[in-house]
């Protein structure tokens, strides 16, 4: 007999600016936070074939939880401040909302690795393992070569198109994310996300 599938609980929070952040839990047992990165929605992901097994695996293990980085899916889409250091501090408000007494288990993949390890460095006594996954420690600009560089600024070229090629994180079934077009922060996200892996730091866009 299979083992009955964890469902999610989708709460917010409001960050020391004012913004309002989306996160998730489910599953029991020791905590374990994912640090955002990009292009996340809580309740597509759910179903999606990109990040579903990596969710249900988790849950069956930790009690799992992720948010919606500012600027995308759940959380407000009309921000002003998607500096990198902005992204460590959603981090650390989303851990000490969710995180519990106990430390935590903190992954970091992608474009969350960066924030995963601030927090780790600054806040040590809440961090019981640091798991990162596809980071690196030098930015597209520092290692790539021309032809990857350009490739780059393509990518950004598009992202800067108006309307937008694509529309990032919009629809939701409980209707929480359609409250902006697609034209709006999304597209600054993730440009953001983007130019951020530019300097020296493990990010990953």
């Amino acid at each position: 007999m299979s083992e009955p599938q964890a469902r999610q609980a989708i709460r917010y929070l409001r960050a020391s600016d004012g913004v309002r952040l989306a996160w998730a839990e489910a599953g029991r047992g020791r905590t374990l936070v994912k640090a955002a990165n990009w292009l996340t929605h809580l309740e597509l992901e759910w179903e999606s074939p990109v990040w579903r097994h990596w969710i249900r695996f988790f849950s069956r293990h930790f009690r799992f939880v992720r948010y919606d980085e500012r600027g995308c899916g759940m959380s407000d889409w009309e921000v002003g401040d998607l500096d990198q250091s902005r992204w460590a501090a959603d981090l650390a408000e989303v851990v000490e909302v969710a995180g519990g007494a106990e430390p935590i288990v903190l992954l970091g993949i992608s474009q969350g690795a960066v924030p995963a390890i601030e927090l780790a460095l600054r806040h040590p006594e809440r961090v019981s393992h640091l798991v990162l996954y596809g980071g690196y420690s030098e930015g597209w600009r520092l290692r790539s070569d021309e032809v990857s560089r350009r490739r780059y600024a393509a990518m950004l070229e598009l992202i800067d198109q108006e309307p937008p090629v694509w529309s990032v994180c919009k629809g939701s079934a409980g209707g929480a994310a359609t409250r902006s077009s697609a034209s709006s922060s999304p597209r600054a996200s993730s440009r953001a996300a983007a130019t951020s892996s530019s300097a020296g730091s493990t990010s990953s866009a």
